[in-house]
């Protein structure tokens, strides 16, 4: 005959969320007193403090002798002659060098090149906005994005909108 009655100590039994609670804090407490307890030591804790205090005298030394050579190294460019002489001899040749351009682009040989250049720049902007609306036309036409031109080339193109502002 079987015993309806089982040991209840084998099987896990339901405790409340408190209970659980305070045995995970139990166990952390636990695992930190297994932990080495580092004990402070007054004659380390000098000595490194001594030697961190050396070492940042040391640094401040090396930077403020860093900040002198950069300004000796400073001083002696800027105080040498032949340096200085180079220096305005550039500059005057700077000078020179933009009132010829100005004068060239100023002469009447400049000038008519400069407004045939302007008017070169506006022909082309307008024939790429006349060929982009064809283009468009033809791939509406074609549902193709490239076409043969007379000469026997195939060029490929591509579709592009721009947003030119608002309308008032």
């Amino acid at each position: 005959m079987v015993d309806m009655d089982t040991d209840q100590s084998d099987q896990p039994q339901p405790t409340d969320s408190l209970e659980q609670s305070g045995n995970q804090t139990d166990n952390i407490a636990a695992a930190d007193s297994s932990a080495e307890v580092v004990q402070f030591d007054p004659q380390a804790y000098q000595a490194t403090l001594a030697l961190i205090n050396q070492i940042v005298d040391q640094l401040e030394e090396v930077k403020r002798r860093s900040k002198l050579f950069a300004e000796q190294l400073k001083d002696l460019v800027d105080n040498n002659p032949a340096l200085s002489a180079a220096k305005e001899e550039a500059e005057a040749a700077n000078l020179r060098v933009k009132q010829i351009k100005t004068t060239i682009l100023e002469s009447p040989e400049g000038k008519n090149l400069k407004a045939n250049l302007v008017e070169l720049r506006e022909q082309k902007k307008e024939l790429e906005e006349s060929l982009s609306a064809h283009l468009f036309d033809l791939y509406q036409t074609t549902g193709v994005m490239e076409f043969e031109a007379a000469d026997g080339s195939v060029y490929e193109y591509k579709i592009l909108a721009k947003l030119r502002g608002k309308k008032r």
